[in-house]
């Protein structure tokens, strides 16, 4: 916590300005900003892999939906971004889709579904989800612990879970080989971290035309590369860029990170053909 250099006037635009990418009430958005001396404040490396980790998990598991019908996007009220955790109001309507994204399980046939190392604790009114082992939070803020265990059980029905509500249930050999499996070098972790401490961003997406709506944000299998799907036409841009949001809202350039990646559609996969990554390198 250190002394924020904005006051007055100043802070109040700035806390209107946050609050157009996390959706948070002007007060918090203005308490927020005078706390960490932020406008929106950039997560250490290993909190944007978690947060990248947990979101490409959510991106699977929601698909194309209408933010509008989801209580946000992937059922995301509202964010409250900090350097070392993220805050999030999920619509209770949403938590067994979360379950199902999130709850590392496995099923009779051996298939692996969740994200492996995940594990989960209650602090009073919140539900912590973090990684078994290494740095990482992503806070569920007004999720009660019945609530999220309800939907743990529901999404884990008859399968074999490995995470367990006192947060410490050990890795086993084959969570740990699955968290391999799901781990792959990717440009689009660090803007998925960027994405999700800007996810009312995302809503501003679905109302833009030729949108119906909806938004469909993918990442491609192996390079990881970020794609917004949502016009039905793959495009390379990140909600910030599309919007022409104001640069203050930009993330920073950071390095690719690590994190779970799903697969993407084959016409996806076409579009991106044309576009090599890393770029072939320039004739000398």
């Amino acid at each position: 916590m250190g002394s924020s250099p904005f006051s007055g006037r100043r802070l109040a635009d700035l806390a209107d300005l946050r609050a157009l990418a996390t959706g948070e009430p002007h007060q918090l958005a203005r308490a927020e900003i005078a706390a960490h001396a932020a406008l929106i404040p950039s997560p250490s490396a290993g909190q944007a892999r978690w947060e990248a980790a947990v979101l490409s998990a959510l991106l699977a598991e929601f698909g194309p939906h209408r933010p509008g019908e989801t209580g946000g996007p992937y059922g995301i009220v509202r964010v409250t971004p900090r350097q070392d955790e993220v805050l999030l109001r999920v619509d209770r309507a949403q938590l067994d889709a979360w379950a199902r994204a999130l709850v590392p399980r496995q099923h009779a046939d051996g298939t692996i579904a969740g994200v492996a190392g995940l594990r989960w604790a209650a602090r009073g009114k919140d539900v912590l989800l973090r990684p078994a082992h290494g740095p990482g939070q992503v806070v569920l803020s007004r999720t009660f612990e019945s609530q999220w265990a309800r939907a743990a059980r529901t999404a884990t029905g008859h399968d074999q879970a490995w995470a367990g509500d006192d947060g410490d249930a050990p890795v086993t050999d084959a969570e740990r080989a699955a968290a391999e499996h799901q781990s792959v070098v990717t440009e689009g972790a660090t803007v998925l971290s960027a994405v999700l401490r800007r996810i009312a961003l995302v809503t501003e997406l679905a109302t833009l035309p030729f949108q119906d709506g909806r938004v469909d944000l993918q990442l491609t299998p192996g390079t990881g590369r970020f794609v917004d799907c949502s016009t039905g036409r793959p495009r390379l841009a990140a909600p910030w860029t599309t919007l022409h949001a104001p640069r203050r809202l930009w993330p920073d350039e950071r390095p690719a990170s690590t994190c779970r990646v799903p697969g993407a559609g084959a016409a996806v996969s076409a579009f991106l053909a044309r576009y090599p990554w890393p770029p072939p390198p320039r004739p000398p």
